[in-house]
């Protein structure tokens, strides 16, 4: 099952767009070409579902659409590169004991080009364009200066659910001054908790982006005071997108967080990101 959420007009573009690339690659039928392009308005995937194809979409931006896409092991991610230039795909370093990007990979993708990989291990997967963002391992990959999406990054994930994945019980997250959640990525148990802790010197507002499916399946929100800190069990299985409402906002056009001008840190978004597994 795989569950859809739009994003409005230029979304649907996006969709028929892919569907035509797909096609004209020759991938698949036609059938299957219009299947995994409607994909590209992200998504969830069931546990047990059999193998199936997910579409992710450069187009005339430097920008991966969509941002998360849910799957399960064994299915296989096309990227399609709409734009008139080359994007290279790069995964971050492992890390967590291999629960973050337990498979690296890297593809350099020319104009007009798809290419596919089969996602055989469960985790949670980050990659990002090298030639268009500039990539940290304290926190998302920012956005170089000239990139036409800037300040959104071009980076993205896959949540891939499936067997041999497993998180901790609890993490501590800090809210630092330099505009970071430290760390930015967690993976964690059902019924794990975490508690984030706010060290800068103004209340923080921890606010979730938009959900659908098993992208933010429930809602996440608080405020948490100078030196105060505020826990959440996270009882639901899925991939939490988060920011601080204080030093990032939503893009009203990709709806996911950016970084606010003038914010320590910038362009870099003030974001983070909870995954659940089973």
């Amino acid at each position: 099952m795989t569950i859809h959420k739009p994003f409005g007009r230029a979304s649907m573009i996006l969709v028929v767009c892919g569907a035509v690339l797909l096609s004209s690659c020759g991938i698949g039928s036609a059938g299957n070409a219009s299947s995994a392009a409607r994909t590209a308005t992200a998504t969830g995937a069931a546990q047990g579902a059999g193998a199936s194809s997910h579409a992710i979409i450069i187009p005339n931006n430097d920008i991966f659409a969509p941002y998360i896409t849910v799957l399960n092991a064994g299915d296989t991610v096309t990227w399609l590169n709409q734009d008139a230039i080359l994007h290279t795909i790069l995964t971050a370093p492992t890390t967590q004991g291999g629960a973050v990007n337990p498979e690296q990979f890297q593809i350099v993708l020319g104009p007009g080009k798809a290419a596919s990989r089969t996602l055989r291990q469960a985790g949670l997967y980050y990659y990002y364009c090298d030639a268009h963002t500039t990539f940290h391992d304290q926190g998302p990959a920012a956005a170089r200066p000239g990139m036409r999406g800037y300040p959104v990054p071009m980076d993205g994930f896959l949540y891939v659910l499936g067997p041999g994945n497993s998180g901790v019980a609890k993490q501590s997250i800090i809210l630092s001054a330099e505009n970071r959640f430290t760390p930015w990525l967690t993976v964690i148990n059902p019924g794990g908790t975490v508690t984030w802790t706010n060290q800068t010197q103004r209340a923080m507002t921890v606010q979730g982006a938009p959900g659908y499916g098993l992208v933010n399946p429930t809602p996440l929100t608080m405020q948490i005071g100078p030196g105060s800190s505020s826990s959440l069990t996270f009882n639901t299985v899925g991939i939490y997108d988060y920011y601080a409402a204080e030093r990032a906002s939503l893009d009203p056009i990709w709806m996911r967080p950016a970084a606010m001008s003038g914010a320590a840190g910038y362009p870099t978004p003030m974001e983070g990101i909870v995954a659940v597994f089973p």
